[in-house]
């Protein structure tokens, strides 16, 4: 990851805290934050007795879409931390999943508040007819292989099975 992706993550991260706390009276802070190349879903966030409250985005969705990670994804986790700080502390709003109160923190920070985003982060990589490189999940890459079906590139070009060119590492 460049300095000035780093850089633009970890603004988003101390202004949503900022923010957050503000707004709900918590004290909330973030303990560690990684980028990991095992997730497999956009971030993740918690609390554990050794890390405290923690925050992982997936380096594969940064470089999938950083704009996303840093617009929603970020938003999206460090409402966790501050709805777990809060309800560590019984405080309103505390939440530990995605109900009403990390919800209403969610979208107070930026996000949409939906607890699935964009879904899966696309992994397989084809080749529409016209050359376009395009990334699918697993839903869309399932539709074209088992069901022989064809899908669109955003250019409009057809893809096909036969454009499978392997998963993304």
């Amino acid at each position: 990851m460049d300095a000035q992706l780093q850089e633009r993550i970890t603004k988003k991260i101390k202004e949503c805290l900022r923010k957050g706390n503000r707004l709900f009276g918590s004290r909330a802070r973030l303990n560690k934050f990684t980028v990991s190349r095992k997730l497999r879903k956009w971030g993740v966030a918690g609390w554990n007795p050794t890390d405290q409250y923690y925050m992982r985005v997936s380096q594969e969705g940064l470089q999938n879409d950083p704009e996303y990670v840093i617009n929603e994804v970020i938003p999206h986790e460090t409402a966790h931390v501050i709805a777990y700080w809060l309800a560590h502390n019984d405080m309103e709003h505390g939440d530990f999943g995605h109900g009403d109160g990390w919800r209403t923190i969610a979208k107070a920070l930026g996000s949409d508040g939906s607890t699935n985003g964009k879904g899966e982060i696309p992994r397989y990589k084809y080749r529409a007819q016209d050359g376009e490189i395009v990334n699918l999940n697993r839903k869309q890459h399932d539709y074209l292989q088992k069901e022989f079906k064809v899908l669109r590139s955003p250019s409009g070009a057809r893809i096909t099975a036969a454009g499978y060119m392997g998963e993304n590492q």
